[in-house]
């Protein structure tokens, strides 16, 4: 498994900086399967590539269905949290943070905790995975009460949709913030609530130049 992450961090590192007639020829429907919390930040970058492979249109997969479907042209498969079990060349795209955030509407309404001891009075929304927990989903179900989480779903994104709309407090990853910029973070993130985003190459040698090129727009969005 080492030895074809190696393979997959090689193939990227050979992406060429500049177009070549290869690069133009590429064509067809590239699939991406991903959760819905990347879908933004995946979108972000496409209208660039779309620009230089003109040719290439995207079919955009929640992990959920590929997990279901397990389809065999999926060119991408990206997931958050622990290195995915696979034979397939695999690669960790970036190691994102995580904290606490919530709305100005909450904040208007309930105020901002005054450090861990204050959680008593505060409302909480909490995301709950067998699959894909992360550190802080964890600590979250630890520090606070029961009785103070209002909402629970399995779910990333309905986790984010009810903290932007004033649920509660909740555990947002890095990339999301990207778009929710309204979101105030109410505490420091810890080292350990760190996760990664991990990305699964399915596709066939020839669409190196469209995967390394996709890539390496996300790792630039991503340091931005």
């Amino acid at each position: 498994l080492i030895d074809l992450a190696c393979l997959a961090a090689r193939r990227f590192e050979q992406l060429a900086p500049t177009t070549d007639r290869s690069e133009t020829s590429q064509t067809g429907l590239m699939k991406i399967a991903a959760p819905p919390e990347l879908s933004y930040l995946i979108s972000s970058v496409l209208p660039k590539l779309s620009a230089r492979f003109p040719s290439l249109w995207f079919s955009f997969l929640t992990l959920q269905d590929y997990r279901l479907t397990q389809p065999d042209d999926v060119d991408l498969v990206f997931s958050v949290g622990d290195s995915p079990t696979t034979r397939d060349p695999t690669i960790c795209l970036a190691s994102v943070k995580q904290s606490l955030f919530a709305s100005p509407k909450y904040l208007r309404n309930f105020g901002v905790p005054h450090g861990q001891a204050d959680y008593d009075n505060h409302k909480f929304v909490h995301r709950f995975s067998f699959e894909d927990s992360t550190k802080i989903d964890a600590w979250l179900n630890e520090a606070v009460s029961t009785e103070n989480i209002v909402f629970r779903s399995k779910s990333r994104l309905a986790v984010y949709s009810a903290i932007e709309n004033g649920l509660g407090i909740g555990a947002c990853l890095e990339p999301v913030t990207l778009r929710k910029k309204g979101l105030i973070q109410i505490c420091d993130p810890q080292d350990d609530w760190k996760t990664s985003i991990w990305v699964t190459f399915k596709s066939a040698p020839e669409r190196d130049s469209l995967t390394n090129a996709l890539m390496a727009a996300l790792q630039r969005r991503l340091r931005s």
